[in-house]
């Protein structure tokens, strides 16, 4: 399981939300840039994804979870609640992207580990992100 702003021995690559073009221009060299999805923008993600740059895509439906994965997104994060339903997909459809669950607690982690999520994103934590 991916454990993202659990712990700074936990090590994983550094994660950067982004906003605007000029965010993700500044961001360091093997980031994992996260953005909010909008369908509106999948030209742009691909040519992200086309690029080399590893991207990160928050998304609130299963429907936009398949367009990230279809587009080579490395991470889909969601809330922990959809996150069963996109893991199914993911694992049906052997997508390479990664189902990140959101979190507020490390207590939810035991559970989400339990029905096979691929990870969790410890958010409003002290520790970074």
């Amino acid at each position: 399981m991916i454990l993202i702003n659990i712990d700074p021995a936990l090590s994983h690559p550094p994660v950067v939300r982004a906003e605007n073009d000029d965010e993700i221009a500044q961001t360091p060299p093997q980031a994992i840039i996260v953005l909010s999805f909008d369908e509106k923008k999948m030209t742009s993600y691909r040519a992200l994804i086309d690029d080399g740059i590893p991207l990160a895509l928050e998304v609130q439906s299963l429907r936009h979870f398949l367009y990230a994965a279809n587009l080579g997104a490395r991470w889909a994060i969601c809330s922990k609640t959809l996150a069963p339903t996109l893991q199914k997909a993911a694992d049906t459809y052997l997508f390479e992207t990664k189902v990140i669950a959101m979190i507020t607690s490390v207590d939810e982690i035991e559970p989400l580990a339990t029905v096979g999520i691929d990870g969790v994103w410890l958010v409003n934590n002290d520790s970074g992100n």
